[in-house]
């Protein structure tokens, strides 16, 4: 069987994606929060993410944690880069890059004092191997910091017919509704 190309399976994992009801979505991404609680009880400083209408949903980390950790939310600061920023009870926001709510002004986080990454994806691998959105945001981001990298997806987000590259950046670990997955050693 030929695989599929990255842009093909791009394409079907965000129409599936989509194609979720949203009460489904909120039961499913409600368990991948609940997934994603173990790995938080030990690090300081989280990086999470707003989601877009059809990405796993897990800001109820934040509200259940924001009293005993830090968290920080990416912000897109030009065509190639972002930085993760600060985000507590203050912070305002407003549609930033891909209509993405950013904060409005936030303190930038150090990369290197992350210690935990909760990324989105579109689709991934049991290699813990991701595509993102295609552009590479997360993977030139995720070159600076040494933070545990733990992807978010829906467990039919997942295709073995996925093909990294030498500029893509294996997470640690990815978490479904139904599974984790970690990356081998």
């Amino acid at each position: 069987m030929i695989p599929l190309d990255n842009q093909a399976i791009r394409r079907a994992k965000i129409k599936q994606c989509k194609a979720l009801a949203s009460d489904q979505r909120n039961i499913l991404s409600k368990r991948i929060a609940h997934n994603c609680q173990s790995f938080i009880k030990e690090r300081d400083v989280i990086g999470l993410f707003m989601p877009m209408s059809y990405e796993p949903d897990i800001t109820s980390l934040y509200h259940d944690y924001h009293q005993y950790h830090h968290f920080a939310l990416p912000k897109v600061t030009s065509k190639t880069a972002m930085d993760f920023v600060q985000w507590n009870e203050t912070t305002e926001f407003q549609a930033g890059a891909f209509h993405i709510s950013e904060s409005i002004h936030a303190e930038c986080i150090d990369p290197k004092a992350l210690t935990l990454l909760f990324i989105p994806l579109v689709a991934f691998n049991h290699r813990c191997e991701r595509l993102g959105h295609g552009n590479g945001y997360y993977d030139r981001y995720l070159k600076q910091t040494d933070a545990l990298k733990i992807g978010v997806a829906f467990s039919f987000q997942q295709s073995e017919a996925l093909r990294s590259f030498p500029h893509d950046i294996a997470l640690d670990i990815i978490i479904t509704e139904q599974d984790c997955f970690f990356k081998e050693q």
